[in-house]
């Protein structure tokens, strides 16, 4: 989407620090080489629906903070091979700065509380929808994560969910991000039940089937989901979020619960605590002041809180 369409028909050597710095300028800010590409995008989007005899689908092309320095990574590792193969003297990527994000964490995500979840949930048409809804909100696992799942990767007896691969936006498997990716996540007993249920009632039921399919079999498009994800919180009378965000509900909800930090990363695939931390700062902020209260009460009980009450109303 980005990186070949703009480096591609370049020479290796034609790749130099000041084409990459420029590239990353124009990207951040969407600017005339960004918005060429997303035309193009939606040239190709258009030929496409009609060789296939359907409507356009939204095309859109990413240019936040993250987004580029998620495509800075992989160029970096291309380019040191280059180095590695003897095809370049210098990697022109290396130094190449990260662009910062232009918002806090807690400015960006919006997480549902479990009144609301309750309300998604019943909001979700009966069958597959509801239940997809139910695995992403009590596992955290990504989108891609979840259109991935076979019914291999379902072990009732454990009650453990295996995310093991993810099915990209053009429908390709892909290998997980990171090796802290491959995890097993903890199912509860209702999930496990509705999970079954599912199983009994879908027409592919075999363990290298998907869980949630097509008609066809095939996995489900990510952009469909999106789309019923969005129609489902409409019903449900729910501001509208990100998919993305049952993740972000799923982790605050354990924080709130108080669940150790060690034991959220492992659950969301996180490379270490400390990308949970960082991430979820402004909840764990909020879960250490619940539990000082806790230990407040645990020790001193009424008799201290009265006392607090008295010294706020006459402080001198």
């Amino acid at each position: 989407m980005h990186l070949i369409p703009e480096l591609g028909s370049l020479l290796l050597s034609e790749i130099t620090r000041r084409e990459l710095d420029e590239l990353v300028s124009d990207w951040v800010a969407a600017g005339p080489r960004y918005q060429d590409r997303l035309r193009h995008a939606r040239q190709v989007e258009a030929i496409r629906a009609a060789d296939e005899r359907r409507d356009q689908r939204p095309v859109r092309l990413g240019h936040s903070p993250k987004t580029v320095s998620n495509a800075i990574v992989p160029l970096r590792e291309m380019l040191q091979h280059a180095v590695e193969w003897n095809y370049l003297s210098v990697n022109p990527a290396i130094g190449l700065r990260r662009p910062r994000p232009t918002q806090r964490a807690e400015e960006t995500m919006r997480v549902l509380d479990p009144g609301q979840v309750r309300k998604l949930l019943e909001a979700g048409n009966e069958g597959q929808e509801r239940v997809l809804l139910m695995t992403a909100v009590m596992t955290g696992a990504r989108r891609g994560e979840l259109l991935g799942l076979t019914w291999a990767d379902v072990d009732r007896e454990r009650n453990r969910l295996w995310i093991r691969r993810s099915i990209g936006l053009g429908g390709q498997v892909q290998i997980p991000k990171s090796r802290r990716s491959v995890r097993a996540i903890a199912m509860t007993a209702s999930l496990s039940t509705a999970l079954r249920d599912h199983r009994l009632a879908s027409r592919h039921k075999q363990a290298d089937d998907y869980v949630f399919s097509s008609v066809r079999g095939t996995p489900l498009d990510g952009r469909n989901v999106s789309r019923m994800f969005t129609a489902t919180l409409k019903r449900a009378g729910l501001p509208t979020i990100r998919f993305h965000d049952l993740r972000h509900s799923f982790a605050s909800l354990l924080i709130a619960h108080g669940a150790h930090p060690k034991y959220i990363s492992e659950q969301l695939g996180h490379a270490s605590s400390q990308i949970t931390l960082d991430r979820y700062s402004h909840l764990f902020d909020t879960s250490y002041a619940d539990e000082s209260a806790k230990l407040e009460a645990a020790l001193f009980g009424v008799k201290r809180e009265a006392e607090q009450a008295l010294l706020s109303e006459n402080p001198a």
